[in-house]
């Protein structure tokens, strides 16, 4: 692997270089410390980990843009993690592959192909060491691209690692459609892939993949994302959608449906959730008054959730305001308010930050309230506070520090991410949130 790598970086900063390359450096840390001050076993669970990742991307190779590409990142990573993800990873870590591969994109008229470790989102996100080969038609009026794929599987969906194992393998085929016009006003984007997944001889998993993606002249938008098991049963694995759209000059309306299986209610649930996970169904509808630069805008969101296993539901009403531009340019305010019957308690929500943002750097403070009260139970407040401030030194690094902190009458838990990320090469500059902690409590 060292020796690999030295390569790269003798590729990269040759002045003799060929190629046009780019790509980043990733280092981080990742600190929560956990504590049930009522518990006299199982009393701590803490968390500590480092994680770096390389990524790099080698353009006009053989082919006119043509791309050959790797990314080596640690096994145990938070980068991409959702919290309750984060609280359960070990701290033991060490190199992986993640991408090694030559890409030729998809012209029209033209074959198309990928070869080597990658992910392919065509068909739902899974890595293959393999071959992918297409071709991309018109048909219609629409860019199409037929291909098929083959190889071994080395990732598992409920694995966070790369594991090498020649007994699992995966293969099937998808279809993509694409029309767009030159200034993204209209848009429509469409794949559809069936994946089979075989353990030796068995049949481990096939499924059916489609994301949908649309977006018209008038403002309207529609996303879906739908994993369909065929065996044991036709059955749903995880299905999301959102519809948005402007009902007039000052209001728009935004609703989603989601039906997502245990694996992914893990991901998802709050740290301080006790509840077994199990399938989940949830919905939603919110009306926004964006209002013009500078003005007040308003949200109003509603939202019900039933847990299958249990029928125990959720439902919340919520209500919050973004006042831009309370001190001086570059500082605004945020307030919300909210009532919700969560599973289990009937809860009262109340939370108000701030946010300081310019070119240089973004700085948020948020702070929320939930007063939830337990059926023979004393009421349960939990406080949670979180800062985070991200510094562009320069157009190539920045770096990231977030700190998290909830406490209610049973747990308190503290958590903190740094991170500092240095992009080289060609590749543009990318938004100051690219790669920062998400906003909200944990």
């Amino acid at each position: 692997m060292i020796k690999f790598l030295t390569l790269i970086f003798l590729i990269l900063f040759s002045s003799n270089a060929y190629c046009g390359y780019y790509g980043r450096f990733i280092s981080g840390a990742f600190l929560s410390k956990e504590v049930f001050r009522d518990s006299q076993v199982d009393r701590y669970n803490d968390v500590a980990i480092l994680s770096e990742r390389m990524y790099a991307s080698f353009d006009d190779l053989i082919w006119n843009k043509a791309e050959f590409t790797v990314d080596v990142r640690d096994k145990e990573n938070f980068f991409d993690k959702l919290d309750r993800e984060r609280q359960t990873l070990t701290e033991k870590n060490k190199l992986q592959l993640h991408q090694l591969n030559f890409h030729k994109p998809a012209e029209n008229n033209a074959v198309a192909f990928s070869l080597g470790r990658f992910p392919l989102s065509e068909a739902g996100g899974i890595y293959l060491d393999g071959l992918d080969l297409g071709v991309r038609k018109t048909l219609v009026g629409l860019s199409t691209k037929f291909s098929l794929f083959y190889g071994l599987n080395p990732q598992l969906t409920q694995e966070s690692g790369i594991n090498i194992d020649k007994n699992i393998t995966a293969y099937g085929g998808y279809i993509t459609f694409e029309d767009k016009d030159k200034n993204l006003d209209k848009y429509f984007f469409s794949t559809n892939s069936l994946v089979r997944q075989v353990y030796k001889s068995e049949v481990d998993r096939f499924y059916f993949y489609n994301n949908t993606s649309m977006q018209s002249s008038n403002g309207q938008s529609f996303l879906s994302l739908l994993y369909l098991d065929l065996v044991p049963k036709v059955n749903v694995q995880n299905f999301w959608s959102t519809y948005a759209s402007s009902i007039s000059s000052h209001y728009k309306l935004r609703a989603s449906l989601s039906t997502i299986d245990s694996l992914h209610y893990t991901r998802i649930q709050d740290v301080r959730e006790t509840l077994p996970s199990c399938r989940y169904h949830q919905s939603s509808i919110s009306i926004r008054r964006p209002g013009d630069y500078g003005e007040t805008s308003y949200e109003a969101k509603l939202s019900a959730g039933l847990r299958e296993v249990d029928k125990k539901n959720l439902a919340e009403l919520k209500v919050g305001a973004l006042y831009p531009r309370i001190i001086k340019d570059e500082i605004s305010g945020t307030m919300n308010l909210g009532i919700r019957k969560n599973f289990v308690t009937n809860d009262l929500l109340y939370g108000f930050g701030l946010l300081h943002s310019n070119k240089f750097r973004e700085l948020s403070l948020n702070q929320d309230f939930q007063f939830e009260k337990r059926l023979n139970e004393k009421l349960n407040i939990a406080y949670i506070t979180e800062a985070g401030y991200t510094k562009f030194f320069d157009r190539s690094l920045f770096g990231v520090v977030s700190v998290q902190n909830i406490r209610d009458n049973n747990v308190s838990i503290f958590s903190i991410l740094l991170k500092i990320s240095y992009r080289f090469g060609e590749g543009g500059q990318a938004p100051i949130r690219d790669g920062s902690p998400p906003m909200g409590p944990l």
